[in-house]
């Protein structure tokens, strides 16, 4: 039993790490960097890095939870071979379309085109997705060599950005940052697993291709609901509020995202695989098992959003400087999404996803994340900054309590059979 849940322990520890060198070595410069640029200039920066987003998770396709768990359970490597290249020639099918329709944006929306160069630059985000690897170290278990080396090159990122940004027109630099190491580590992996494996790259038909789209539609959707719930609301707020509000507002999500990104993904990545096993040996002890594991983690979960609660004035203030004083607020009210997230994790993304529900988990985020969206919408022109901020939190608060009534439920039916 301790050595089972010390390898869960063991794969969540490295793939936070990974996390860490993602999301909170940009913390060490970001005093510097929020200075140096100012809140209006930092929020265009951001608002391009979120736009992005969107188009790095169709690119993904929700893969990394997925094709982790098809090649964790491949019996040979020729198995896991078919399966990669598989996985690359979805995603290349996917980046070209969607390519497409990213720049064709840039160039129609007035106030994309306005910063078209951040725009730009922020694509090299979506190139990393394209080469991102991740889904077959997460199945073969090897996260823990390339988190170390993951660690390294953003830490050289990180040293970079107090050579690179020295005036607020150098905002473009900071979008370079959060991307050009992405992809350098990409290309990287890539050509490690290729020559560790030895396997042979080949072009996938178009056939298998809409296959794939198929089989991973529910596992896609489901994720990409949450994000399109996220920058929506941004995204709206962009054409209704003040740069400065903008700032403010992706100021403290920046906190929020990068606990969410720390505590709830690796829990995600690591558990999925761990008790789809539990769940194919022992059902009895999968039940057991994820709800105890799963009130442990969402406790702690909810202590570290405490913590940022209490001292959200003093995070803001230190990593923003006091001209970003709107932030606080926000960060306030936003706190403890990663904690009904951790909850949706547990019950929804590991839960109904084992027992093979995952078209009830995507109707449910679907449908309540539109109500979300439909909301900020239509009443846009009526809410303020803090107004976006509560129906974010509301939303997820909303997904966490029908997604865990609709686990118990099955489990109960289940159990019965």
């Amino acid at each position: 039993m301790g050595n089972k849940f010390g390898r869960l322990l063991s794969n969540f520890s490295s793939l936070s790490g990974v996390q860490f060198a993602n999301l909170i070595l940009p913390f060490v410069y970001l005093p510097y960097v929020a200075r140096v640029l100012g809140i209006e200039n930092f929020g265009i920066a951001d608002y391009a890095l979120s736009f992005s987003v969107y188009f790095n998770s169709l690119v993904s396709y929700g893969f990394d939870y997925s094709a982790s768990k098809a090649i964790s359970q491949a019996s040979n490597n020729e198995d896991r071979n078919n399966i990669f290249n598989k996985v690359i020639n979805t995603k290349l099918f996917l980046f070209i379309v969607f390519g497409a329709i990213y720049f064709f944006l840039v160039q129609v929306v007035p106030s994309f085109k306005a910063e078209s160069k951040v725009f730009h630059l922020a694509f090299i985000g979506c190139t990393a997705s394209l080469l991102s690897p991740w889904f077959f170290l997460q199945g073969v278990e090897r996260i823990k060599l390339i988190a170390k080396i993951n660690f390294v090159v953003k830490l050289l990122a990180t040293g970079i950005v107090f050579l690179l940004i020295k005036k607020p027109e150098d905002y473009p630099m900071l979008v370079i940052v959060n991307t050009l190491p992405q992809l350098v580590l990409s290309i990287f992996i890539m050509y490690w697993i290729v020559a560790t494996y030895k396997f042979k790259l080949k072009r996938a038909s178009l056939k298998s291709i809409i296959r794939a789209l198929k089989k991973n539609f529910y596992i896609f959707g489901n994720e990409f609901s949450t994000l399109v719930l996220v920058n929506s609301i941004l995204l709206v707020m962009g054409f209704v509020v003040s740069k400065k509000e903008l700032g403010a507002y992706t100021s403290a999500y920046r906190i929020i995202s990068s606990m969410q990104l720390l505590l709830v993904a690796p829990f995600v990545k690591s558990g999925l695989p761990f008790f789809s096993k539990l769940y194919s040996n022992s059902r009895q002890m999968f039940y057991r098992d994820l709800k105890k594991v799963g009130s442990i983690y969402c406790i702690t979960v909810f202590l570290c959003c405490t913590l940022v609660f209490v001292f959200s004035k003093e995070i803001v203030f230190i990593l923003f400087g006091k001209s970003y004083f709107q932030a606080y607020y926000i960060l306030r009210i936003m706190c403890y999404t990663p904690f009904f997230l951790s909850i949706s994790a547990v019950y929804g993304w590991i839960g109904i996803h084992i027992l093979g529900a995952e078209n009830r988990l995507f109707l449910t985020t679907t449908s309540i994340g539109t109500l979300g969206i439909l909301g900020a919408i239509l009443f846009r022109n009526h809410l303020n900054v803090s107004h976006f901020a509560f129906i974010r939190i509301s939303t997820e608060l909303c997904i966490s309590l029908m997604v865990s009534l609709i686990f118990f439920n099955l489990a109960k039916r289940r159990k019965k059979q």
